[in-house]
């Protein structure tokens, strides 16, 4: 007969220790989708309390998380009894809030921080738990009301004043932009997309072999792998958008040409475009396999590289699985056809309350085929979305800069997804009649940060070097890489 669910499982009676009975609550947590570091941090916050109850206990505080990896179509679990629950203390009950947090139970988070209030009312944590629980609920002037009465708490630390400012300006961005509806007809796309001004051969330089007898415009049997860059001064870009520090340090064609080599090195077959303007001295970038200049505008480099997009796949200048990617991307492996069976697009989501507002990363877009009319729709649509935010009053009272410079383009894509992301979307999804598949930005767009390490970096599939010290980081990742490869 059918095997019993997870809570069934985690049911059973007479269990009393956690260290004999973890090694199978891991087996039913993994076949259940559970990630190792959610694992991680299930087993770290429930030994904190272990001491204060009992084995059966484990079950009873595991057994609410049941929904999060549960197969939808499964009946409801059965709920398990416990003696004692962590409930009863305040520090049980915020170890149970960090699991749920940490595990994206923003339900439970809200039910278990609203329980720890009633301790001590005026708890600036679990006030923060509850406002980032309520703003991933979809709960936006319960999440402001709550942010703001975290202002008025005596242990506010200084520096989470900013986060908090920019969670409700988060909140009331997302209250304003309920009205776009990726539904609505077209305004003027029409008149949005860029002409093409040329379509250069590849360079004397490009690698041997790119297609059947040296052939360029015969496309490899692999993937093909898309840049768009200009020449502008990104770093003047984003000074006038608030002054970041270090933009003007990026040297955005170092990190192309980094970006270029780890397709050539761990893609067998790939073909490489550039999109660009009429004016950028190609000369001094890698070899690509082809490179197209259109008539975009420098000034919103954003909004130009989804014109961009659009056109190549309107036009029909890209060939079968297409990856559209940031010039600060290092590709360690392609994704495996299994996992892009039965799409047309893929994007990569991540989830936390900092993302609420742009869920889905543009790093890192892939099209089963670059060319098909699905991939020309998902543009058009996107651009057409981009048009309405950038008009839009809630996007310009949030912003006091274009969008079209930055921003729009994730904005556009969150509207197109209508903001929402799994766990709260099948991970597989029809939008306006495309077929999308979501991909974690944790293992497909993976932002790299401070503490990771070249060998933990070589497990993910695709890697995000973003901001100014990053880029820092993607230049002694690619030596690494190439270290490794000698030595095999």
């Amino acid at each position: 007969g059918k095997p019993p669910n997870m809570a069934e499982e985690m049911a059973t009676p007479n269990q009393e220790k956690i260290s004999d009975d973890w090694p199978e609550m891991v087996r039913i947590l993994k076949s259940r989708g559970a990630s190792q570091t959610q694992l991680d941090l299930l087993s770290r916050e429930f030994r904190a309390i272990e001491d204060t109850v009992s084995g059966n206990d484990f079950f009873a505080f595991i057994a609410p998380l049941a929904d999060r990896f549960r197969d939808k179509s499964e009946p409801e679990p059965a709920k398990a009894t416990a003696r004692k629950s962590p409930l009863e203390t305040r520090s049980g009950s915020k170890h149970m809030l960090y699991a749920y947090r940490e595990l994206g139970r923003w339900d439970l988070v809200c039910d278990t921080a609203r329980h720890v209030l009633k301790f001590k009312a005026d708890d600036y944590g679990t006030l923060m738990h509850l406002a980032d629980g309520l703003l991933m609920s979809d709960q936006y002037g319960d999440a402001i009301a709550t942010y703001e009465s975290a202002l008025k708490c005596k242990d506010l630390p200084t520096q989470d004043r900013e986060y908090i400012d920019e969670r409700i300006a988060d909140s009331k961005l997302l209250i304003g932009l309920r009205e776009i509806d990726p539904a609505s007809p077209p305004a003027s796309a029409s008149s949005q997309v860029p002409d093409v001004v040329e379509i250069i051969p590849p360079l004397d330089t490009r690698p041997e072999g790119s297609g059947e007898d040296g052939d360029a415009s015969t496309p490899r049997p692999g993937p093909t792998f898309v840049f768009f860059h200009i020449d502008s001064k990104v770093g003047h870009v984003l000074g006038a958008l608030g002054g970041k520090a270090g933009a003007d340090a990026v040297d955005y064609r170092e990190s192309l040409e980094l970006a270029v080599q780890s397709v050539r090195h761990n893609v067998n077959g790939s073909q490489v475009v550039l999109l660009t303007d009429e004016a950028t001295d190609v000369s001094a970038l890698p070899a690509f396999d082809r490179i197209v200049r259109l008539t975009v505008n420098a000034e919103t480099i954003m909004y130009s590289r989804m014109q961009a997009y659009a056109l190549a796949a309107k036009r029909g200048l890209l060939h079968g699985q297409t990856y559209f990617l940031d010039t600060d991307i290092y590709t360690n492996r392609a994704i495996d056809r299994e996992t892009l069976d039965k799409s047309d697009i893929v994007l990569t989501y991540r989830n936390g309350p900092g993302f609420r507002h742009m869920p889905v990363n543009e790093g890192v877009i892939v099209a089963a085929d670059g060319s098909s009319p699905a991939t020309a729709k998902f543009f058009e649509i996107c651009l057409e979305l981009y048009e309405r935010l950038a008009r839009s009053g809630p996007v310009r009272q949030r912003y006091n800069f274009d969008i079209r410079k930055w921003r729009g383009g994730q904005l556009s894509l969150a509207a197109f997804v209508k903001w929402t992301v799994p766990p709260y979307i099948a991970s597989m999804t029809e939008i306006e009649g495309i077929h999308v598949r979501f991909l974690p930005c944790d293992e497909y767009n993976y932002p790299v940060q401070r503490e990771d390490n070249s060998q933990t970096l070589a497990g993910k599939s695709i890697l995000h070097f973003k901001g100014g010290p990053a880029k820092t980081w993607m230049d002694q990742y690619a030596r690494f890489k190439k270290a490794a490869r000698t030595a095999q």
